[in-house]
């Protein structure tokens, strides 16, 4: 801007005395329109991104300036064992009652006679968050000395729906079954035509190498329907990779 003329003194500065000539207000426009168009085609400066370390961070911009350390705010949590009667809490208390872990998010000055998972203040504030719910009971309430639980879900290892009809043998004859490794126990894998249980692929215990069928009756599966093969519901860690091909003859309409 040091550059522009002027024709009187002004607070821009001393001025010429004699009027613009043609050049010289060409040359002011000419600088005015060049500074302009520099505005234009400045790139703004953004951030280009953040650095944390600790509880400091540090904001880097696209000209490499950076901004910071600016300190983090860290919320500590005060662990305050079991729930008490006629306590006050602070916000970021935690305490255990009936099981469950809470979270004081509304200062209370006395916590009543007992608990409630749901005292507020009257006004909408709630004092207590729910941080872990307390955990199911392991055993039913009618449950007796000895009595475990056990996982019973059922995983389906494959599912295998026909183009056309395919008829499977008595005991499945000409299947295959093995394992990579072998279990300590007999583990059977269901099979079922539709949902219908319709036999079993058996892998017996170490050091047999070869699986069993259990199959009663020859079975006919037609175009749409679904063989589905599933797992036992309590897997042997011990008994891996297993494959098997199931030998079936196509029959004509």
């Amino acid at each position: 801007m040091s550059d522009v003329t002027y024709v009187t003194d002004g607070p821009w500065g001393t001025g010429t005395g004699a009027p613009h000539t043609a050049n010289s207000a060409d040359t002011n426009f000419w600088i005015l329109y060049s500074l302009i168009v520099a505005l234009q085609d400045a790139t703004p400066d953004t951030i280009a991104y953040f650095t944390v370390t600790g509880s400091n961070m540090w904001i880097t911009m696209t000209d490499h300036y950076v901004f910071g350390p600016f300190t983090i705010p860290t919320a500590v949590w005060n662990f305050r064992g079991v729930w008490g009667a006629t306590n006050s809490y602070a916000v970021n208390d935690v305490f255990t009652a009936d099981g469950a872990v809470y979270l004081v998010i509304w200062p209370q000055t006395n916590s009543g006679a007992s608990f409630y998972a749901q005292a507020n203040d009257g006004q909408g504030h709630n004092y207590y968050a729910l941080l872990l719910a307390a955990p199911p009971a392991e055993l039913p309430d009618d449950g007796v000395p000895g009595q475990v639980l056990q996982w019973t879900a059922l995983e389906i290892v494959c599912r295998y729906q026909f183009v056309e009809s395919t008829q499977f043998p008595v005991g499945l004859t000409g299947s295959q079954g093995s394992a990579g490794a072998w279990g300590t126990g007999e583990q059977a894998y269901e099979l079922y035509q539709n949902g219908a249980n319709i036999g079993s692929i058996n892998f017996n215990e170490s050091p047999t190498d070869t699986a069993t069928f259990t199959f009663p009756s020859a079975i006919t599966f037609h175009a749409g329907d679904v063989l589905t093969i599933v797992a036992p519901s309590v897997p042997d860690p011990h008994l891996t990779h297993i494959n098997f091909t199931l030998v079936g003859e196509v029959v004509l309409p």
